[in-house]
C-alpha cells in the first residue's frame, strides 16, 4: 500500500514538472556562473590564446582558446575541439594536446551556455553549429585557419560537429565520439536512464510536449537537432567512435549515423567502453585514430 502511494505521488508530481523539465533541458549549464560574472566584453585580440567573439542570433559571446604546435613545427591545419554536455573546453585538454603534438593548431571551444561562453539557452546543435560557422569566419579573417577546418567533438560536441558539417562546406574532416543521432529520439532515453523515477511515468505524448515546450522557450525547432539528417546533407569524411557499453547515448546511435553516411564515414567500436570512458579516451584509441584521420582527410598527408 505504501509503495502504491509513492508511485501515485510520483505520477502526480510528474504532471506538474513537465514545464520544469522543458525549461531545465535548455537552460545554460553555466547559468549561475554567468550571473556572478556580470557583463562580459568580446576579446578580438587573443590574450594568451583566449578569444571571445560575438555570435548569434540569439546573441551570445563565444569563448575559445587557440593552441599552437610546440616549437617550430609547421602548422598542418586548424581543428576545432568541442566538448560535451555540461562540460567545457578544459575537459578536452587531451585532444588539444594530441593535435598540437601532431602539428595542428587547435581552437578549443566553450559552447554557448557552457564554461566561459554566454547564452540564455542551449539548442543541442542547431544554434551551436551556426556559432561554429561564425567562429570559423573569425578564424579565417584573422589567418588562424585555411579554406578547410577540422572538428573533433565528443557527445553533444560530436553531434554539433556533424550538424556543422551539414551546413558548412568549409568543414574538411570530423572526428565524432559518441554522438546522438537525433535529439528528439535521445531525450526519452536520456530521461529514463538519468532520471528513472520521473522518466518512468512520462509517456510518448509527454515527451513530445516537453520537446515542443523546450523549443518555444529556447526559440528553436527541436526536430532540427537531427544529426542523421546532417550526415545525409554532407560528404565530409567523418570518423565515428562509440563505446558498445554506452548507457547514456547507446552505440546504436553511431550505427544509424554510419548507415546514413556509409560512403563518407567509418565506424570504430570501442569495445567494453561506456560514455565517459569514450569521451575521455581512457583507452587512447580515439587519439590513436583521430590524428591520422585529420592527416589523411584534412591535410592529405596521411596514408
Amino acid at each position: 500500500m505504501r509503495g502504491a502511494a509513492l508511485i501515485l505521488a510520483a505520477a502526480l508530481a510528474v504532471g506538474g514538472c513537465d514545464h520544469l523539465i522543458a525549461r531545465r533541458m535548455v537552460a545554460p549549464p553555466n547559468e549561475l556562473r554567468q550571473k556572478l560574472a556580470g557583463p562580459l566584453e568580446p576579446i578580438s585580440d587573443p590574450k594568451d590564446g583566449h578569444l571571445r567573439i560575438a555570435v548569434g542570433p540569439p546573441a551570445a559571446l563565444l569563448s575559445a582558446w587557440v593552441g599552437e604546435p610546440a616549437g617550430d613545427v609547421p602548422v598542418k591545419g586548424t581543428v576545432l575541439v568541442v566538448h560535451g554536455f555540461l562540460a567545457d573546453h578544459g575537459w578536452m585538454g587531451y585532444a588539444a594536446k594530441a593535435l598540437n603534438k601532431g602539428g595542428y593548431r587547435t581552437v578549443s571551444v566553450d559552447l554557448r551556455g557552457h564554461g566561459e561562453s554566454t547564452g540564455k539557452h542551449i539548442t543541442f546543435g542547431v544554434v551551436e553549429a551556426r556559432d561554429l560557422a561564425q567562429l570559423t569566419d573569425y578564424l579565417q579573417g584573422h589567418q588562424l585557419c585555411g579554406e578547410k577546418i577540422g572538428v573533433w567533438g565528443v557527445s553533444l560536441g560530436a553531434a554539433t560537429a556533424i550538424q556543422f558539417a551539414g551546413i558548412d562546406k568549409r568543414v574538411g574532416a570530423v572526428v565524432a565520439v559518441a554522438p546522438f543521432a537525433s535529439f528528439r529520439e535521445e531525450v526519452p532515453h536520456f530521461a529514463r536512464t538519468m532520471m528513472p523515477l520521473p522518466g518512468a511515468f512520462l509517456s510518448k505524448a509527454d515527451f513530445a510536449w516537453i520537446l515542443a515546450r523546450a523549443g518555444v522557450i529556447a526559440g528553436f525547432d527541436p526536430p532540427a537537432a537531427d544529426t542523421t539528417a546532417a550526415m545525409h546533407a554532407t560528404q565530409v569524411p567523418i570518423l565515428l567512435l562509440h563505446g558498445d557499453k554506452d548507457a547514456i547515448i547507446p552505440f546504436a546511435n553511431s550505427v544509424k549515423l554510419h548507415e546514413a553516411g556509409a560512403d563518407h564515414s567509418e565506424l570504430v567500436t570501442l569495445h567494453g567502453e561506456g560514455h565517459v570512458a569514450a569521451c575521455f579516451d581512457w583507452s587512447g584509441e580515439v587519439t590513436k585514430r583521430a590524428v591520422p584521420w585529420f592527416d589523411r582527410y584534412l591535410t592529405g598527408r596521411g596514408g
